[in-house]
């Protein structure tokens, strides 16, 4: 079985008083996602606060770690583990502007987030808002949506058959 391992960072960036919250239109599926990206080679905390200003042009403040959120798809030939530190912050400064992935980055009301969210960053959304952290990593486990996750995290797959069947097969 094939084996795919992702640890990611995800930025939750609210207006100071919490009503609205930053998303971007991607460009690569064009669906609303929160900011965040991969780790690399820096610290959690380093990473979101890169990724959310390359996503977004706007200054992230971290304000609180949510937790971490692991994700974990088994699916006939592949199994799917997406690890994601989740952190909640504040906006400060910048201009929200299109990115390299990013098409559109605007802000929304927390109580009406737009269709096609992920229902995982609903959870991140809710979670913040009402304060619910983790000390311990919160358990996905859904076979289908784990696939769906793999080809929203890894946007090559989807461009063609070869490059979906090349992943699942990679030694």
């Amino acid at each position: 079985m094939k084996e795919i391992y992702r640890e990611g960072v995800c930025g939750l960036g609210f207006t100071p008083d919490q009503k609205q919250i930053v998303l971007i239109k991607r460009k690569d599926f064009g669906i609303w996602y929160l900011p965040g990206g991969n780790i690399d080679q820096d610290t959690k905390e380093v990473a979101i606060v890169r990724e959310f200003e390359e996503e977004t042009g706007l200054t992230f403040k971290i304000t609180n770690y949510q937790g971490v959120y692991d994700f974990i798809a088994h699916y006939k030939i592949i199994s799917f583990h997406d690890r994601e530190h989740v952190f909640s912050g504040v906006i400060f400064g910048g201009e929200p502007a299109p990115t390299d992935e990013a098409k559109v980055v605007r802000l929304f009301n927390t109580t009406k987030l737009p269709w096609g969210l992920p229902y995982w960053q609903k959870e991140y959304i809710t979670d913040a808002i009402n304060k619910i952290t983790h000390n311990y990593p919160v358990i996905q486990k859904p076979e289908f949506k784990g696939l769906c996750k793999l080809l929203l995290t890894n946007p090559q797959l989807v461009k063609t058959p070869v490059a979906l069947l090349k992943k699942l097969t990679e030694n």
